[in-house]
């Protein structure tokens, strides 16, 4: 016996932190729900139904949800398509505003932390997303190279600097007997130089927050902001990849009508708002229709 219970954290689809198995409180904020029956159905007069095979009913609603559906003549195919207008709406907006988020966070990481170190002259140059998240938890990159001389690589020392952080890190690797300033020509120092070289932030690319430590804690929060948008997106994309499956699963089902009474499926999809912000919570659940006759 499969008990019901089980479908939901096999199949929900979590598209916010909160999942909710269950219906919304109808005195809550008003909601879009859209439920469809996969339990086979017989097909319309007229419609080409079973005679279009199984095989091509599932081909349409794989590449269009709802297709297969609509030639059936099964009165629920306008459900696919609505959902999938909806997810692809979901990860465009999901996308442009973390697009747009990433691109504030940039500019306020470069006038208030990078610009004031480099040479008015120096081009700007972003980085990849890790070094914006290490620009987040730590008020200074340090130096790359405390010597003068370009020739000798000499390492940032201080360990509340992400360089310094790396420095010791690399001596605790390769030199974890040398507790005072290394000898260079000691066994290890070269690997440990280069382990520095591969992971040490440029001289190009430091940051120093100390001269506008106000502006560190919004970086931080539009970098959350931003995560969270383009985290989204990719759960957006996955309702679409769900919803073209389960069309083209449905239509299957469907031409193959009165095989498989004895697994009524239900689809539910439900979609509401989250705060003032415009920001909306849709959570796709399938589920037995009746648990009893899951034997």
């Amino acid at each position: 016996m499969i008990s019901p219970g089980l479908w939901v954290p096999l199949v929900c689809l979590q598209l916010t932190p909160l999942c909710v198995p269950a219906e919304p409180d109808p005195t809550g904020p008003a909601s879009l729900t859209v439920a469809s029956s996969l339990a086979p159905a017989p097909p319309m007069p007229g419609s080409v139904g079973a005679d279009q095979g199984d095989l091509s009913a599932a081909l349409r609603s794989l590449v269009l949800p709802g297709w297969g559906q609509r030639v059936q003549g099964r009165g629920h195919w306008w459900a696919f398509p609505v959902l999938e207008l909806g997810a692809v709406a979901g990860a465009v907006d999901g996308h442009v505003g973390g697009a747009r988020l990433r691109d504030r966070y940039r500019d306020l990481a470069w006038t208030a932390a990078r610009a004031p170190l480099l040479d008015p002259t120096d081009a700007r140059e972003d980085g990849p997303w890790e070094y914006y998240e290490r620009m987040a938890r730590w008020t200074t990159s340090g130096r790359f190279n405390l010597s003068s001389d370009p020739s000798r690589l000499v390492p940032e020392e201080d360990p509340s600097t992400y360089n310094g952080t790396i420095w010791v890190l690399a001596r605790q690797l390769y030199l974890p007997d040398s507790e005072a300033e290394p000898d260079p020509s000691a066994p290890g120092f070269e690997q440990a130089l280069d382990y520095y070289r591969q992971r040490a932030v440029p001289e190009t690319m430091r940051w120093n927050w100390s001269t506008s430590p106000e502006a560190l804690e919004p970086f931080r929060r539009m970098i959350d902001r931003s995560d969270d948008r383009f985290r989204r997106t990719s759960q957006f994309i996955g309702v679409i990849f769900l919803n073209h499956f389960i069309s083209a699963t449905d239509a299957w089902l469907g031409a193959r009508s009165g095989t498989l009474q004895s697994l009524p499926i239900t689809l539910d999809a439900n979609a509401f708002p989250m705060n003032h912000r415009g920001d909306w919570t849709l959570w796709v659940r399938i589920s037995p229709r009746n648990p009893r006759s899951m034997h």
